[in-house]
This record gives structure tokens, C-alpha cells and sequence, in this order.
């Protein structure tokens, strides 16, 4: 007998236990990650990272323990935490007013290739990762790496690298 794929599964002991970690993770996304949409790309890497750990096998003990490892580790391979330093040290006030800054911004997502630019239109809507992969029928990896070239023009064309 086979299994219908649109019938949903019941969470299991580890869906639960990642559901109830976010809560303890996004604080310290938030503080990690340049803003909202960053913070949350990185909660989800990690809670991406820590299932399949899990789903391989891997004992961990201290789930919220690892999990703050995780996202730390994300966040360096990402180079954001530096970055983010820099941010604070570097606070100075802008040369433009936030309207300027937002065109210029819609200006710049235009210029992007297309997919590009539908990923990231995409993405400041709120769509999740996940969301985009499926909408997009490419891995979410694919998604994360095309947004991170993205962004990286973007920092160009905004004069913001």
C-alpha cells in the first residue's frame, strides 16, 4: 500500500523539540543578522542544519546549546558577525534620507537578472526560503546562494561593500 505524499505526517519528538527551540534562537538571530529578513534567513539555515544533523543520527544533548553554536556558525561562514560589528562601531548618520535610499534600492533590485531580482522581491515580501525553492521548483540551497549574489550586487550598486 502506498503512502499518499499530500497526506501530512505527525510531528515527531524532533519536529517538536526544533519547533520549540526557535523561540530561544531568535533573539540572538536578530541581534546576529543585519535585519528581520536576515535574521530569519539564519534561523532557518540553522534549524535546516540541526534537522538533518539529527535525522542522520547525531546525538546532541544540549539542543538550545548547539543550536546557539549552529547559528553562531552560520553567521561567521556568512561573514556577517564582523559586519555587524562594523555596523555598530560605524554608526554614523545617513547621506540619504530613507526615500532616496529605498529607490535607489528598487532602482538597483531592476538591474538585478531576473531571477535574481524575483527572489528578492520575493524575499521582502516575507516569503520563506522554502517557499521560494518550491515557487521556484530549484533546492533551497540554490535559493540561499542566489540571493547571496544578490545581495553582494546589491551592497555594490549601493555602494554599501
Amino acid at each position: 500500500m502506498t503512502e499518499d505524499i499530500h497526506t501530512p505526517r505527525p510531528p515527531c519528538v524532533t519536529d517538536l523539540a526544533l519547533v520549540a527551540l526557535i523561540p530561544k534562537l531568535r533573539p540572538l538571530a536578530r541581534r546576529l543578522g543585519r535585519d528581520r529578513a536576515e535574521a530569519d534567513d539564519l534561523l532557518q539555515e540553522t534549524l535546516t542544519a540541526i534537522l538533518i544533523r539529527l535525522r542522520d543520527g547525531a546525538a546532541i544533548d544540549n539542543l538550545p546549546a548547539y543550536g546557539r553554536m549552529v547559528l553562531k556558525n552560520a553567521v561567521r561562514r556568512h561573514g556577517r558577525l564582523e559586519q555587524t560589528l562594523q555596523l555598530e562601531e560605524d554608526s554614523t548618520d545617513l547621506a540619504q534620507g530613507p526615500d532616496e535610499t529605498a529607490f535607489a534600492a528598487l532602482e538597483a533590485i531592476a538591474h538585478l537578472p531576473d531571477a535574481q531580482a524575483r527572489l528578492v522581491r520575493a524575499a521582502l515580501e516575507g516569503d520563506s526560503t522554502l517557499q521560494l525553492a518550491a515557487r521556484e521548483g530549484i533546492p533551497p540551497g540554490t535559493v540561499h546562494s542566489r540571493l547571496a549574489r544578490a545581495r553582494a550586487q546589491l551592497r555594490v550598486d549601493l555602494d554599501m561593500a
